[in-house]
């Protein structure tokens, strides 16, 4: 996730040392099972754009890597780096280009340690630190089950140059210390979890229940998920969730994430409380129309956005696809109608390129500003790659 806060500082040192107790079981039991490696995401992206009447380019990179162990007992260790400035300048003793990129190191996102089949019974009890399954994208699917993406392609740093901190990633996203209790009823089609953990958001002494569960059908995916937040407020804080998916047709597809991101009990909820994606998909092979509406939310992952009621609209019209081509591309339409400050509507046309190498796919986007209409600001540039495992 792109949403950043500050670690917890009590249970510090005792993170630190279960992650070592952790890296330790993984290295033990690898040498037996082979341990794994897998690359979540790597992206890096150059955005240029006009800035005082110069050409200017900012970077973008992120990198997530999970360190996986065992068969009867699982371990993990998720690894993960972000930046949005890493411009190479000059140093003043020697003048030779330094980048704040590298000066960074891979900052450890999570880790987590699962028993499998406890007490003989369909049950499994994974503890975890820091950062944990992501609600309402849609991941649960290929993840858990194998089965092909269906999660919404819009969004991400070519959508968000301007606030990278808040590239929204599903409706909510588990984060602390605690418990993943889950019951493996039917491996190919339900799922059901339970969390109980310290809250990272929110700090040390506050603490999180959360039930999610998944249902995969061939044409149809129903994921759902609640959750309470105590001590806050009076009467505790609370979220809910789903996202959905159907496509009766090779022709058509329909998804949509929903949620409460905040609720307390005793305040009125407002529409800005809610997170909204909706995104019908219409395929004429090799041709896709696909409609995106986005409703910010005023809170994500516990924090103010502070663009809580934002509208995107956004219109593709593409030519192939990632999965039948390796090269396609197409014209984006964004609008979005801005609740907060003076522009109140913008308006961007971006006809794109994306070329798919084994897995590596490079993006060229070419983006023209035409609302609020400006010669200095009118034509931006986008140019990197991103994996896909």
């Amino acid at each position: 996730m792109a949403w950043h806060h500050p670690p917890l500082d009590i249970a510090g040192r005792l993170r630190r040392n279960l992650c070592l107790l952790l890296l330790g079981a993984v290295l033990t039991v690898g040498s037996v099972d082979a341990a794994d490696i897998h690359v979540g995401t790597a992206e890096m992206y150059s955005h240029g754009y006009m800035q005082n009447g110069q050409f200017v380019f900012d970077n973008y990179a992120k990198f997530d890597l999970d360190l996986h162990g065992g068969m009867k007992f699982q371990a993990k260790l998720s690894f993960g780096l972000e930046t949005t400035n890493f411009n190479f300048t000059a140093t003043p003793t020697s003048g030779a280009p330094t980048s704040d990129l590298l000066g960074r190191v891979l900052l450890l996102n999570g880790a987590e340690a699962t028993a499998k089949n406890v007490f003989g019974l369909p049950l499994d009890l994974t503890y975890f630190l820091g950062q944990e399954d992501v609600f309402g994208s849609g991941e649960v699917f290929p993840t858990n089950f194998d089965s092909p993406i269906v999660a919404s392609s819009f969004g991400g740093y070519t959508t968000y140059p301007t606030s990278p901190a808040i590239l929204y990633d599903g409706v909510y996203q588990v984060d602390g210390n605690g418990l993943k209790i889950s019951f493996p009823v039917n491996s190919q089609t339900l799922l059901v979890n339970t969390y109980i953990y310290q809250d990272g958001y929110l700090g040390s002494g506050v603490y999180s229940v959360d039930i999610r569960t998944a249902l995969n059908l061939p044409t149809f995916k129903l994921e759902t998920f609640v959750g309470a937040t105590v001590p806050q407020g009076s009467y505790g804080l609370y979220r809910a969730g789903l996202f959905f998916y159907y496509r009766p047709t090779p022709v058509g597809e329909f998804m949509t994430a929903v949620g409460l991101t905040h609720f307390v009990p005793g305040t009125p909820i407002n529409v800005e409380d809610f997170y909204l994606l909706l995104e019908p998909r219409v395929h004429f092979d090799p041709m896709s129309i696909i409609l995106t509406l986005f409703w910010h939310p005023a809170y994500y992952l516990d924090s103010p956005t502070n663009e809580g009621g934002n509208v995107d609209v956004d219109m593709k019209l593409q030519w192939g696809s990632a999965e039948k081509q390796n090269l396609y591309g197409g014209l984006e339409n964004l609008v979005t109608v801005h609740q907060i400050g003076t522009n109140q509507l913008t308006y961007a046309l971006s006809p794109y390129v994306s070329l798919n190498t084994s897995g590596v796919i490079w993006d060229l986007k070419i983006t023209a500003v035409l609302l609020p209409f400006a010669v200095d600001t009118l034509f931006q540039g986008y140019l990197g790659i991103r994996t896909e495992f």
